[in-house]
C-alpha cells in the first residue's frame, strides 16, 4: 500500500512546545529521518510573526533552513487570518475581531491582514525568494467556522489575498483545504475565479482534503463518520471532484490526515489498524491515473515526540515498519 503513497506531514512547532517539547526542531528531524517524510506544511501564525508592530521569521527561520536544507517540500500556511491548529484564527490581540462575522474584502479586519500579508511576503520573498521547493497555502479550511472566532471568509477578500501572493510569487503552487468534502463547491468556484482572473493556471493549484475518521462530538453509539463517503447531501460526491480534475488537471492531496488522538478518541496515531483504515479511505479521493498522492498526517508532533523520548509501544513499531520502512 505504501507504494502509491508520497507521505508527508503538518508540523506545528508551537504545538510541539505544547505537549512539552522543548526542542521541536529536533523532533522534526526525527520525524524526516525515521518516517522518511520530505513534503512539510508549517503555519506561519500572525500574532507569532508580528511583535510590537514589527515583522519577524525569527521563531520558524531554523525550521524553514533545516527542511530547504534537506531539500524538503515545504507548503507555508501564510493565513494571513487562518492558520491551521486551533485556535485557527491566529490574531494580535490588539486587533478587536467580532466573532461569527465573514471578512470582506473591505472590513477592518482584512485590512489589518492586508497590511501584515504584505509585509510577511516581502519578507519571506527576501529570504527564500530563489528556493523552488516552497508552495504556498491561504487562509485554512476558509469556508469553515472552525475556530475560536468561528470567521468565514468571502470570495471578494479571498481573491485579494491571492492576488497580493501572486504579486509576490506568480510560479509558486497555492493549496487550499476543504473540510471533508464540506466545502469542495465552493473551492472549486473560487478556483474558477483564480483561473478567470488570471492568477493561475489549473496547474499550478492544489486541492487539499481535511479527512477525520474519528471525531469526538459525533453519537457515542457510531464508532466513526465516514465522510468522504457519506456527508452534507449537497456537498460535491468524489466522484464529480475526479472528473473536474481529470479535465483541469490541478493537484490532489489529503491535507490533513487524522494520525493522533484527539480528544476522547485515543486510537488515531496508536493502532496501526485505524491508520490502514485511515489511509484505504483517504486514497479514495484520487482518480485511478493519478500517481502523486500526497497523504499529510495530522498530528506527528506527538507521534515524533515518542519517537524521540523512546515511548514508542510495539503498535506503534509496526506502524513504523508497515508505512515508513
Amino acid at each position: 500500500m505504501n507504494k502509491e503513497i508520497v507521505w508527508g506531514t503538518s508540523f506545528s512547532p508551537e504545538y510541539s512546545q505544547y505537549l512539552g517539547d522543548r526542542n521541536p526542531l529536533e523532533t522534526l528531524k526525527i520525524v524526516r529521518e525515521k518516517l522518511n517524510i520530505q513534503d512539510f506544511r508549517l503555519g506561519l501564525r500572525w500574532n507569532t510573526v508580528e511583535k510590537n508592530g514589527k515583522v519577524s521569521l525569527e521563531f520558524y527561520e531554523k525550521y524553514i533552513e533545516y527542511l530547504l536544507k534537506n531539500n524538503c517540500s515545504i507548503c507555508l500556511n501564510v493565513g494571513p487570518i487562518k492558520v491551521m491548529r486551533w485556535p485557527e484564527e491566529h490574531i494580535p490581540e490588539y486587533i478587536n475581531v467580532k466573532k461569527r462575522s465573514v471578512v470582506k474584502k473591505d472590513s477592518e479586519l482584512a485590512k489589518y491582514a492586508i497590511e501584515y500579508f504584505n509585509k510577511l511576503l516581502e519578507l519571506i520573498k527576501k529570504e527564500y525568494g530563489k528556493e523552488k521547493g516552497i508552495s504556498f497555502q491561504i487562509e485554512n479550511e476558509c469556508y469553515n467556522r472552525f475556530g475560536h472566532k468561528r470567521l468565514l471568509m468571502s470570495d471578494e477578500y479571498l481573491l485579494e489575498i491571492a492576488t497580493i501572493l501572486h504579486e509576490y510569487f506568480p510560479k509558486n503552487k497555492l493549496m487550499m483545504d476543504s473540510s471533508a468534502r464540506k466545502d469542495l463547491r465552493k473551492l472549486m468556484h473560487l478556483f474558477d475565479l483564480f483561473v478567470e482572473n488570471k492568477l493561475y493556471e489549473w496547474e499550478q493549484l492544489t486541492l487539499g482534503i481535511n479527512y477525520y475518521s474519528m471525531i469526538p462530538e459525533i453519537s457515542p453509539f457510531l464508532k466513526r463518520i465516514e465522510a468522504l463517503s457519506f456527508y452534507l447531501p449537497w456537498s460535491m460526491p468524489l466522484s464529480r471532484l475526479k472528473k473536474i480534475q481529470e479535465r483541469n488537471h490541478f493537484d490532489l492531496e489529503i491535507s490533513e490526515a487524522q494520525f493522533e488522538p484527539w480528544g476522547k478518541m485515543t486510537l488515531p496515531g496508536n493502532s496501526l489498524e485505524e491508520l490502514k483504515y485511515v489511509v484505504k479511505h483517504g486514497l479514495k479521493i484520487f482518480p485511478e491515473s493519478y500517481t502523486y498522492r500526497v497523504i499529510r498526517l495530522w498530528g506527528v508532533e506527538e507521534f515524533g515526540l515518542k519517537m524521540k523520548e523512546k515511548k514508542l509501544t510495539s503498535e506503534h513499531k509496526d506502524i513504523i515498519k508497515e508505512f515508513f520502512c
